[in-house]
């Protein structure tokens, strides 16, 4: 858990919501200086790094007008977020369109690239227009 980007607390448990809804409760414990936190208080999934997996909750705590939230309290679902996945993304695409996206990154990868991962790609900035 990060608030400006400061850890401020660890997820101690993630468990799905009943209905299979494809929601889930998250269970959160806070340090001292991410403390307090507000009724209006806000949570969103972020990723760490862009395609790695890894996810933190980044709070934004709420205004200071607002009441204080006790411990245990929950934070409603419509006062929180998470990312779009880029498999969400892609399957909402068109088969051909799809086959159509493998055959430029693949292209994209072994000729522009050369295999050069992060080199190759800070190598084609300057074809960029």
């Amino acid at each position: 858990m990060r608030i400006a980007g400061v850890e401020v607390g660890t997820v101690t448990e993630v468990k799905p919501v009943a209905g299979g809804t494809g929601a889930a409760q998250v269970s959160m414990e806070l340090k001292d200086e991410g403390l307090p936190l507000h009724e209006d208080a806000e949570l969103k999934i972020r990723p760490r790094i862009f395609l790695e997996g890894n996810f933190f909750v980044d709070v934004q705590p709420g205004s200071p007008s607002a009441p204080v939230l006790d411990d245990g309290a929950s934070i409603p679902v419509n006062q929180t977020a998470t990312p779009v996945q880029l498999g969400q993304v892609l399957s909402a695409l068109q088969a051909d369109t799809r086959e159509d996206l493998r055959t430029i990154f693949a292209e994209y990868g072994l000729k522009t690239l050369q295999g050069g991962g992060a080199e190759g790609f800070n190598r084609s900035i300057k074809y960029w227009e």
